[in-house]
């Protein structure tokens, strides 16, 4: 049978992959990972690997890494390299690399399966759904496949794709996905996109079976090291009677600390108290920005400042931390604009309010609403995208490295809002390595509080990631 390598530079569990392992394992075929950092030399490791073929699967802003890997890969191995995930999704054009001779775009477990069940017989791969393929000089473009409907089908994902690495083995947090899609249609998001790129395709939300996730949680909850579940979905509780269910099972059956997303708007005082009597140790949710007109037009949220009020009053209830996400830096924001974002998680007293600076990814109706109006450099395009949401913004506007400055303070600003006019004058000073030392401080901590990963891990984390955050855009 086949052997696939992996190969990826983010020191975090990739849903993604460890499905498509436990998918292709299923069937006969082999997966290996390989991290960088993780590897003496990575390059070397996946030669000795001796794979039929080599995949990544990467998001606009890290594609570049991947190009790169690709071609001194290219230079060492006769296997096709296939690039999958967001990027290739949405900018298919990435397949004119050199070094890349098939692109996966939407769900790949079929797909690839396809792929390398045909390479292993000697058969042809031309017209296998959701691939790009290259082939003598012409491309091939393959239309999306059916979305997968049953979840529960699916084997549980492969762990031991990322156990190989001591930094796994020892992590006290297990990450999980209970669905797949969003029914919401926020402006800055792909959602939006993909749904219209797999429109009759099937089903786009799709949910697992109660049953099918305690199965799972089970199998990790047997690990003695497993301390925290962390669910990645964007947002756990779709339904009221799937919620109910889940929570009652949740609470009786595993009884693990977890973390999960919500939205503010449907959060009711029964969820509130299901989420705390089912270990719930931090609920996530998106504010966005501080002004309501700009939350609800500009970004499509449709989430009312009341709407946030009531979460923050219920979650503060039943005492549930709460982590905020927010964006500084939006189209046409003034400073008071921004500010407004601050002193609205300042009110509704966010235990770990996280700020991002926005960055218009192509492609999203928000991303190209803001090249249309200009505020990008004409030389703006997807391969000088930053890797982080942290550093600076691309946006060329009134005060915006004032906004960029404001976002490194944003911690001190939200628990000190009386700082106002101090901040104010200070964020008018040159980008300085202070700033970026408090802001490093601020979120370094705040990860290791939310999470409950300890200081020691998320030291380690973050170092292993830091070159992101330095990486210029």
């Amino acid at each position: 049978m086949a052997k696939i390598a992996f190969f990826q530079n983010i020191w975090l569990e990739h849903q993604g992959l460890m499905y498509l392992s436990s998918y292709l394992k299923l069937h006969g075929h082999r997966c290996e990972l390989f991290l960088a950092g993780g590897e003496k030399d990575l390059i070397s490791a996946i030669e000795r690997a001796n794979p039929d073929i080599v995949a990544s699967s990467t998001i606009t802003g890290s594609h570049l890494w991947a190009l790169k890997i690709a071609r001194q890969l290219k230079q060492r191995l006769r296997v096709p390299i296939i690039l999958g995930g967001a990027h290739p999704t949405f900018f298919p054009e990435v397949i004119a690399d050199p070094n890349i001779d098939i692109i996966c775009r939407g769900e790949g477990e079929k797909a690839l399966l396809e792929l390398l069940n045909r390479l292993d017989q000697g058969k042809d791969i031309q017209n296998i759904k959701n691939l790009w393929i290259k082939e003598n000089g012409r491309i091939i473009k393959n239309d999306f496949g059916e979305l997968i409907n049953d979840l529960d089908t699916l084997p549980f994902p492969d762990r031991s794709l990322y156990q190989k690495y001591k930094f796994f083995r020892k992590d006290p947090i297990r990450h999980l996905i209970t669905n797949r899609g969003c029914p919401y249609q926020c402006s800055y998001c792909f959602n939006q996109q993909l749904r219209s790129l797999l429109l009759d395709k099937g089903k786009y939300v799709r949910q697992r079976d109660v049953e099918n996730i305690i199965a799972e949680i089970r199998l990790l909850k047997a690990d003695p090291q497993v301390k925290t579940i962390y669910f990645v979905d964007d947002i756990l509780l779709l339904s009221p009677q799937w919620t109910d269910l889940f929570l009652s099972r949740y609470q009786k059956e595993v009884n693990l600390p977890f973390i999960c997303n919500i939205r503010p708007e449907s959060l009711t005082e029964q969820m509130a108290e299901g989420l705390k009597e089912a270990g719930c140790v931090t609920v996530q949710f998106g504010v966005e920005c501080g002004r309501e007109s700009t939350r609800n037009g500009l970004l499509r949220k449709n989430t009312s400042d009341q709407d946030i009020i009531n979460a923050a009053q219920l979650l503060r209830k039943y005492r549930l931390r709460f982590l905020t996400f927010n964006m500084l830096g939006l189209p046409y924001e003034t400073f008071e604009d921004a500010y407004k974002t601050l002193e609205i998680n300042a009110r509704i007293k966010a235990n770990f309010p996280r700020f991002f600076i926005y960055h218009p990814y192509p492609r999203t109706a928000l991303g190209d609403y803001a090249l249309k109006e200009g505020l990008v450099g004409k030389d703006y395009n997807i391969d000088n995208f930053g890797q982080t949401y942290f550093k600076d913004s691309p946006l060329q506007q009134d005060h915006i490295q004032e906004i960029v400055n404001l976002h490194k303070l944003s911690a001190l600003g939200t628990i000190f809002p009386r700082l106002k006019p101090i901040l104010k004058m200070v964020i008018k000073l040159p980008p300085n390595l202070f700033f970026e030392i408090i802001f490093l401080i601020s979120l370094g901590l705040q990860y290791s509080k939310c999470t409950n990963r300890g200081p020691w891990k998320t030291l380690i984390m973050g170092l292993r990631n830091l070159t992101n955050y330095f990486r210029k855009q």
